[in-house]
């Protein structure tokens, strides 16, 4: 079987989880006699030089991605390579889905969409936003802006629910995070059936060498892209500010890279914080082994790797209770820590109450880790290939 994965951005699994989840895959795929290629639209501007484990592909047009010369080189592909499915691992993203339906309408290829989103992510990322606007009622700006906030919830929804429609007549199955996305992508079409829709978890992508929990450093982590629109980091700036001069012995190492990392380092300085590190793009795996705590303070996620990653090495997560899939991960209070969106001082209280008490630390790390295995690599893969052979 030839199978082709699709995205818009190139699969260096340094730099983001749909770029992990798709190496390993591959990896796993190749094992097994697959033949796997890449196709993406672009580099990204962060990433470091690194070697793919198949032939990457880009398509020639970075300014119009679904242009005819775009359409005629991925075409070409799929004749060459004799490509039976695609994997368009963008699904959410309109314009990139759009050009592989369109390859779709002219080829064989069966197409999997998958959506490693929630798929109303837009409609909560705007419920997030007017949380930020005024709310006095006798404030003579607040009707016009309540006015202009159902407006756009509305063009928002109409516009997506054209887009998922399309996308679910036209694929040959729809692939969620979690069946807990099933009635939220239902929102959207109808009428819908659940067979044509398929849930895979993302899988635990780094193991530990060994499952020593005695040498935990005192350490927060934070693992992800730095841009303010859905990853909001921010605010572990915000929290650490307050639990810095409390616990002098504990620090802040924060894993990624993105294009509001130089707001956050003046956000540091200019709070004066010394125990914090901006590591980078780097493999995760040595601060994972070290860190006791890793803190996710996005405003919205589809299925969060860094969650897994976390369990895996007995890191201790903390995240909002603002995506449906953060249920299927965390079990709070044993496992982690769920909080409700996007309360700070709950979050702050309860990180200090956790790193205050070794004895659970200890014990929480031990459920993280027999926890992580419900999402262990060969479990998930597996359901992949159940599904391409499907």
């Amino acid at each position: 079987m030839n199978i082709l994965i699709a995205n818009t951005q190139e699969f260096n699994p340094l730099i983001g989880g749909v770029e992990r989840v798709s190496t390993l895959l591959t990896h796993e795929l190749v094992k097994l006699g697959y033949n796997v290629y890449f196709l993406a639209y672009h580099k990204s501007p962060f990433s470091k030089p690194y070697k793919p484990p198949v032939t990457q592909f880009f398509l020639p047009n970075i300014n119009e991605i679904s242009s005819q010369e775009n359409i005629d080189f991925f075409l070409k592909i799929i004749k060459e390579k004799k490509i039976d499915i695609v994997l368009n691992q963008a699904g959410n993203i309109v314009d990139f889905s759009n050009l592989c339906m369109k390859v779709k309408e002219s080829s064989s290829i069966k197409l999997l969409s998958a959506l490693h989103i929630n798929p109303d992510f837009k409609l909560k990322q705007l419920q997030v936003d007017a949380k930020t606007t005024i709310h006095n009622f006798y404030h003579p700006k607040f009707i016009r802006r309540k006015i202009l906030y159902f407006s756009r919830k509305k063009k928002i929804f109409n516009y997506y629910k054209k887009f998922y429609n399309k996308l679910y007549n036209e694929s040959d199955k729809i692939v969620l995070l979690s069946e807990r996305y099933y009635s939220v992508f239902s929102k959207f079409v109808e009428p819908i059936t659940d067979d044509k829709l398929v849930a895979i978890p993302n899988p635990n992508t780094l193991y530990p060498d060994d499952k020593d929990l005695i040498n935990k450093e005192k350490i927060i982590l934070y693992v992800g892209r730095l841009d303010y629109a859905h990853k909001r980091p921010d605010r572990i700036i915000t929290i650490w500010n307050s639990l810095e001069k409390e616990f002098p012995e504990w620090s802040l190492k924060i894993v990624g890279d993105g294009p509001y990392l130089s707001h956050l380092r003046k956000k540091v300085n200019a709070l004066h914080l010394k125990n914090v590190e901006f590591l980078g793009f780097v493999n995760p795996l040595e601060y994972y082994s070290q860190a006791s705590i890793l803190c996710m303070t996005s405003n919205i996620e589809g299925w969060p790797l860094v969650l897994n990653e976390a369990l895996c090495f007995g890191t201790i997560p903390f995240a909002f209770t603002s995506f449906e899939s953060i249920y299927d991960i965390l079990d709070d209070g044993k496992t982690g820590y769920l909080i409700k969106p996007y309360d700070l001082k709950t979050y702050t209280n309860q990180l200090r109450l956790l790193m205050s008490d070794e004895n659970k630390l200890y014990s929480m790390a031990q459920n993280a880790i027999t926890s992580s295995n419900r999402f262990d690599k060969k479990k998930i893969i597996d359901k992949w290939i159940n599904l391409f052979n499907e």
